[in-house]
């Protein structure tokens, strides 16, 4: 057994329509499982506690350290770096100890842990260790979170359950930003504080994932017979072991099936045209549209529009099909390198509205449903591998792209920075439809 015990219910094929909601508003609330919940509650105080950071750090290495856009650059794929390098190693643990919950719990402590060297210190290079270890512990805790939401659906499809999930991830990452601009509104440049909230908050979320997320329990060995006819009986009548009849097969298989093999392929091209929401803003700031203080507020915006769009979206994407949902979600990228093409002083909150708008629809559309699009493909015994290699590649896109982004608008300006990254959405979406096939059905008639 994972979890209390284990679903009955498989997850829903891609494609296949949800079941009808069992009311206009309370639907999804009556059909997502208390472990669903949960895990939910987990991601949203943890989320608060995350996003705290990452909206404070890059007012904090702008306007403390005096960062450039390529520097911002260069640290935030440092940190995409360190949780690619353990994402593997996360999954593995998941599919080889068959104990998600306890994978996870290790993640998100290690999480916490990392507050509390920031309100210690918060030099670059305890900043350094502190991010990095960070990520460490995201890259752990997500494949086992993500194969503990996709066992316990419920009777949700399971692009709407990551929707569930996903939507009370981001009503944290709403939260922490807006407490940041509100507390520096008040306390200007109290960072040690600031970083002292984000600890309590992470150890609130991991309170929630320790306390009322059900245990992993592995099954009980059965009772020895006690004469040589009992044990003749038994050995005959004895059923296979769970864990022999799912046995981990080798990572391998994810590559000699065609249908991962190009998932996992298209995923990392299509990475490679997003670039992260740090050097997005500051860079946004640097035209002049927006003020330094105003960043936290654009972290929430676009987690308030992934909010609003992540339980309709990964509803959609149940009745369309997971991948072909996550293909279509990187179009609202070529809005945001539009925006920031001509993005001027003048008007500048419209151009703040795009990019931030945009950057919602595209995580709305993406974030959970590339997971989804994953779990219904792959057999449970390498889920939390597939999870884990899903994930990564989308994450080496990105830390390329984002170091690349940066160097060019250091080096050049916005128009060479955004035309290189809406080109590479263009080939990655070329790609999907070049290369997708009828196994992956992106572009099928409607």
């Amino acid at each position: 057994m994972y979890l209390a015990e284990r679903r009955a219910i498989a997850p829903a094929a891609e494609g296949s329509p949800p079941e009808p909601s069992t009311g206009a508003t309370g639907g999804i609330r009556r059909r997502a499982p208390l472990a669903l919940l949960a895990l939910g509650l987990t991601s949203f105080f943890t989320d608060i506690s995350s996003e705290m950071v990452a909206a404070a750090l890059p007012l904090y290495l702008a306007g403390e350290l005096g960062f450039t856009v390529a520097q911002v650059g260069v640290f935030d794929g440092f940190q995409k770096a360190a949780s690619i390098a353990v994402r593997l190693l996360g999954g593995r643990l998941v599919d080889r100890s068959r104990r998600p919950k306890a994978v996870a719990v290790v993640g998100y402590g290690l999480s916490m842990l990392t507050r509390w060297v920031l309100v210690v210190s918060a030099t670059i290079w305890p900043i350094l260790l502190a991010t990095g270890a960070d990520r460490l512990g995201k890259g752990l805790r997500t494949p086992a979170r993500d194969t503990l939401i996709s066992r316990n659906t419920g009777t949700l499809g399971t692009a709407s359950a990551f929707g569930v999930h996903r939507a009370l991830d981001t009503a944290g990452a709403l939260l922490g930003p807006l407490l940041v601009f509100a507390f520096l509104a008040v306390a200007p440049r109290q960072f040690a504080t600031l970083w002292l909230l984000s600890a309590l908050a992470a150890m609130a979320g991991l309170v929630w994932l320790v306390t009322f997320v059900p245990s992993d329990r592995p099954a009980q060995a059965p009772a020895m017979p006690d004469t040589e006819a009992e044990r003749t009986e038994a050995e005959r009548t004895q059923p296979v072991p769970a864990d022999a009849a799912t046995a981990s097969p080798p990572l391998r298989a994810l590559w000699t099936d065609r249908r991962s093999r190009r998932l996992l392929t298209l995923a990392t091209v299509l990475g490679l045209g997003t670039v992260g929401d740090p050097v997005l803003f500051i860079a946004l700031e640097t035209t002049g549209a927006v003020s330094l203080a105003s960043l936290p507020l654009l972290f929430a915006g676009s987690a308030l529009v992934f909010v609003v769009l992540a339980v309709p979206i990964g509803r959609l994407a149940d009745r369309v099909g997971a991948w072909r949902m996550y293909v279509l979600g990187h179009l609202p990228l070529l809005v945001i390198y539009a925006a920031l093409a001509v993005a001027r002083p003048a008007g500048g909150a419209a151009f703040a509205a795009l990019v931030v708008g945009a950057l919602g629809l595209y995580y709305a559309a993406t974030d959970g449903v590339g997971v989804a699009a994953v779990v219904a493909r792959i057999d449970d015994g390498l889920r939390g591998r597939a999870i884990a290699v899903f994930s990564s590649a989308v994450l080496l896109g990105r830390l390329i792209a984002s170091a690349i982004f940066g160097l060019l608008w250091s080096a050049g300006g916005a128009l060479p920075a955004t035309a290189v990254a809406a080109g590479s959405v263009l080939i990655g979406l070329y790609a999907a439809r070049r290369w997708s096939g009828q196994e992956l059905n992106v572009w099928p008639r409607m």
